[in-house]
């Protein structure tokens, strides 16, 4: 039951980053199940989250790129590549997390750059109640 509670937490998240502009707006995409589980979250519950965003940089362009590279300097490249295209891709939902964070909604922010992914650990309820869904 838990890795099911897990998996709703993290399918929502991914939802309220995708569409801010829409719970902004009032309408809410979060379905009604899911809402009465994340209501049902203790106050002070800090839940793991993994945020892929879809974006994510093309394998074939990566090769494009680099094909023409030793070894080791396309090691480089597409670190330096997949690190600049994160920055540039995360830097919305950075911006949100880093406000979440300084009202104590959100903590330990990490940046996985290779998969565009950011990690952080959410106070479930208070972050869903202060969207206002």
């Amino acid at each position: 039951m838990s890795k099911l509670f897990t998996l709703l937490c993290l399918l929502s998240v991914v939802l309220v980053f995708s569409t801010e502009s829409n719970a902004q707006s009032g309408n809410s995409i979060i379905n009604p199940y899911l809402q009465v589980v994340l209501l049902d979250a203790a106050s002070t519950e800090m839940i793991d989250v993994y945020a892929t965003l879809r974006d994510q940089y093309s394998l074939d362009d990566l090769k494009q790129q680099t094909a023409f590279l030793s070894k080791k300097e396309r090691q480089k490249e597409v670190v330096r590549i997949l690190r600049e295209y994160a920055n540039v891709k995360q830097q919305d939902v950075r911006n949100y997390l880093e406000s979440a964070k300084q009202q104590n909604l959100v903590s330990k922010i990490d940046i996985l750059w290779a998969a565009n992914t950011i990690v952080f650990l959410l106070c479930l309820k208070q972050f869903i109640i202060s969207q206002k869904f």
